[in-house]
């Protein structure tokens, strides 16, 4: 969840890795262009990348090494939830939340929401989409935000905007 990222060619840490200390570009690119909001959970999305490991040691002549130090590894994490007691009932309220919130909060509501609802939406639409159409545009426009090639930081500062460009047009 850091705000920048090291390589702006990459933005997974997979691809880098292999980029940096594989020096295989043909391998860091494959890795580069997986989208994981497309597989139905993880086990689909190891799949992918075991796939795209096996075809590329076939390909080759010699298995890749890195030095000692320099190994991927694979990390489990865990999402921590705390209930702030803060509840918001009206989509204008969140002109002022949104640029202060935590960048937890941002990829726990616009990323891994994704992962974790049914049609793998966003939180904000979700919610929004409990106003019985009310907010369609501003619906429509938080779908169409990639979260896939930008920066934590970056995404906050594209939901701030479409919510204050949404609103200065339908006051």
């Amino acid at each position: 969840m850091h705000p920048h990222f090291d390589d702006p060619e990459f933005q997974n840490d997979f691809a880098v890795w292999a980029s940096r200390y594989l020096h295989d570009p043909k391998i860091s690119e494959q890795l580069a262009i997986i989208d994981p909001n497309i597989f139905n959970d993880i086990e689909d999305l190891r799949n992918e990348i075991i796939e795209i490991v096996e075809e590329r040691l076939s390909e080759s002549e010699y298995v890749p090494w890195v030095k000692h130090g320099h190994e991927f590894h694979f990390i489990r994490s865990q999402i921590v939830i705390f209930d702030t007691g803060v509840v918001y009932t009206d989509p204008k309220d969140l002109l002022d939340v949104i640029p202060k919130m935590s960048l937890g909060s941002i990829f726990f509501h616009f990323i891994d929401s994704r992962r974790r609802t049914v049609g793998h939406r966003n939180d904000f639409s979700l919610w929004l989409a409990g106003f019985n159409g009310k907010h369609q545009g501003l619906i429509e426009s938080l779908d169409n935000i990639d979260p896939s090639f930008t920066t934590l930081n970056e995404l906050r500062q594209e939901i701030d905007k479409v919510f204050k460009n949404y609103f200065k047009v339908n006051v």
